[in-house]
């Protein structure tokens, strides 16, 4: 047999060696979890929590109208919100940057999806991919964390919305890697 010849036999000895320093972890893990261990908490003297306050609800009518619990929005007033915070994304001049960084790339998202079915009448796509993948950009223009945008996205939606996420990350990252307002942060 010459040495250049692909080797096709696969070496187990170090997934067996793992396989068996886990099995150790496990087996002195193991008693510990069925074990209970008295714990002397100190006492409160915090007030109790505020009852659940109902759920924000956002609404659109077969009108086209938009709702907030049920106050009447104005289109353009929304409008105005979404620039205004992303004007203030883009030049850092906002401290919490991940909340409004999802809400205007979900915004973004559902105007482009709303835009595509305007315009192209064939299109039947769900809004949630166009949403999940705005929330993304907007991460990653605005943060810049690709792969954290990716992890977070699949933590809160999903495996099944890893690949449009990974995606709308990879294109956008490419395409704003270059592009900055201010050179230090």
């Amino acid at each position: 047999r010459s040495d250049k010849e692909p080797m096709s036999e696969i070496n187990v000895t170090p997934f067996v060696d793992v396989m068996l320093v886990l099995l150790i972890i496990f087996m002195v893990t193991a008693p510990l979890l069925t074990v209970g261990v008295q714990v002397d908490l100190p006492e409160s003297s915090a007030d109790s929590l505020p009852e659940e306050q109902e759920p924000l609800t956002l609404s659109i009518n077969s009108k086209g109208e938009i709702f907030i619990q049920e106050s009447k929005v104005e289109f353009d007033k929304i409008i105005a919100k979404v620039l205004a915070t992303g004007l203030t994304l883009m030049t850092g001049g906002s401290a919490g940057l991940l909340i409004p960084a999802m809400v205007l790339g979900g915004c973004m998202g559902g105007v482009l999806h709303g835009v595509l079915l305007e315009y192209f009448h064939g299109f039947h796509t769900g809004i949630e991919l166009f949403i999940i993948s705005g929330i993304g950009s907007a991460l990653v223009s605005i943060i810049e964390v690709p792969i954290s945008a990716v992890l977070l996205i699949i933590s809160i939606f999903g495996e099944s919305y890893a690949p449009p996420a990974m995606l709308s990350v990879a294109v956008c990252h490419l395409l704003v890697k270059n592009l900055r307002l201010y050179l230090h942060k």
